[in-house]
């Protein structure tokens, strides 16, 4: 038995030796499994950051670019509406100009129209200054015993008359009577007579002292008397005369003294 120890050892020295690098070898085999699965795993770790730093990167340029915009769109808003506030100033710096130039004109045509009336009245007054010297010099040089004197000449100023201290219009008054009583008693003479004072009342009055009331009050009176007169005889129902027809009897008129 003890001999044949040594002879098994001897023949399972080749078989640990085997199993011993069959064992080295799947060790290996499995470190490079491992390698390669940690391999992959960093690859697809690798993958998805540089992934998340493109996706990252682009957002970061999208920010920019949004910001860019917005600052370039305010940008525009402001300038915009710095050309609307220069816009309206000029636009009120206009006006203003306008009117403070058509102020300044209006003041300028008044100083001018001032001046003209100044000077045309002063060459008013200079041209009767200068006739006044030239009448008196003319009525200085009479001769002796011209009982003319120029230094009393004094413009002529007409007297205003109060209407209640004017003159009596006879013939307006006379012709108010007459026109009354020729109203009142048909009388066709007096109307004619009142109508006569009246227009001698019109054409005998001054334009100072004229009673429009008055003279009114006469001619109607008179125009009433007339017609008065020459309508009165016409009574109602009376027929009017007709001409007369050839072959027969001329009627009798209503004016004659056969009934």
């Amino acid at each position: 038995m003890d001999n044949n120890n040594p002879v098994k050892s001897i023949r399972n020295e080749p078989m640990t030796e085997l199993v011993s690098k069959q064992s080295q070898t799947q060790e290996q085999d499995d470190q490079w499994e491992w390698q390669r699965v940690w391999k992959g795993a960093f690859e697809k770790m690798r993958q998805q950051l540089e992934e998340k730093e493109a996706e990252t990167r682009a957002l970061t340029v999208a920010n920019k670019l949004r910001v860019l915009v917005a600052g370039h769109e305010k940008a525009l808003e402001d300038a915009e509406r710095e050309r609307r506030d220069v816009e309206t100033k000029h636009l009120a710096e206009l006006e203003n100009l306008r009117a403070v130039h058509s102020l300044e004109l209006a003041d300028l045509q008044a100083r001018h129209r001032q001046k003209l009336q100044d000077i045309t009245l002063h060459n008013d007054e200079q041209l009767l200054r200068t006739r006044r010297e030239v009448r008196c010099r003319r009525l200085s040089a009479k001769p002796p015993g011209d009982p003319r004197r120029p230094g009393d000449l004094h413009p002529f100023v007409r007297e205003k008359v109060d209407p209640d201290d004017a003159p009596t219009d006879w013939y307006a008054f006379f012709s108010l009577i007459l026109g009354f009583l020729a109203f009142t008693m048909k009388w066709k003479e007096l109307a004619f007579g009142s109508l006569l004072l009246c227009f001698g009342s019109f054409a005998n009055m001054s334009s100072q002292h004229m009673n429009t009331s008055q003279i009114a009050m006469s001619f109607f009176f008179a125009t009433s008397a007339l017609v008065s007169g020459y309508m009165g005889s016409m009574r109602p129902g009376m027929p009017i005369p007709m001409a007369a027809q050839p072959g027969s009897s001329p009627a009798s008129s209503p004016f004659d003294g056969s009934a």
